[in-house]
């Protein structure tokens, strides 16, 4: 009953590709400590490494009521190619009462990766607002579908607001010298490095 050893035992067995005693280990971890979150994303990311994305995405439904948890997850799926399930998910969170204005990036995400709507894409990025702690993602998300899309002056206007109110991220002038020099704007692409 040494859960930190059960949970590093559960560790190596899935470096190890012995998913079945993971599996094992984690679910006796979660019936030892139930509605442990950390354990329960293991058990949803060990669920897509086995190839069974409908048990991941029974376990990531398991906390409905912690919406972090369930993001958490979404991003799993996203990270696996499983637009559908972090779709569906987000879908359900959405639904729920006071459901958090971050949950707009992710749905951005999904649909951009997913379905490759720039327009929906942007009309979801231009709904977070400056406070949101992922504003910063969604203006170079918003750079990179505008970029796609082929509407290279808008993209520079986003990435300069980008740089305006996030001086010290480096990603921003990284986009914007890769913008410039795209467009073969090689001395202003110089100037801005």
């Amino acid at each position: 009953d040494f859960l930190e050893a059960m949970l590093e035992l559960a560790g190596i067995e899935e470096e190890r590709g012995n998913y079945a005693k993971a599996r094992a280990y984690y679910e006796k971890l979660l019936n030892l400590d139930e509605g442990n979150q950390d354990i329960l994303i293991r058990l949803v990311a060990l669920s897509l490494k086995e190839g069974n994305p409908e048990r991941a995405y029974e376990l990531a439904c398991a906390m409905p009521d912690s919406m972090s948890f369930m993001l958490t997850a979404s991003s799993l799926f996203m990270d696996e190619g499983r637009f559908d399930l972090a779709e569906k998910l987000l879908s359900a969170i959405s639904q729920q009462e006071g459901a958090p204005e971050e949950l707009l990036f992710y749905q951005a995400a999904v649909t951009y990766e997913g379905h490759r709507d720039a327009a929906r894409t942007l009309e979801l990025l231009e709904q977070i607002s400056p406070a949101n702690r992922y504003y910063d993602r969604a203006l170079k998300l918003r750079a990179q579908v505008l970029y796609e899309s082929g509407d290279l002056e808008r993209a520079m206007e986003v990435i300069r607001k980008g740089r305006e109110i996030f001086p010290s991220d480096k990603d921003f002038a990284f986009l914007s010298i890769d913008l410039l020099a795209r467009q073969k704007r090689y001395e202003e692409a110089w100037q801005t490095a």
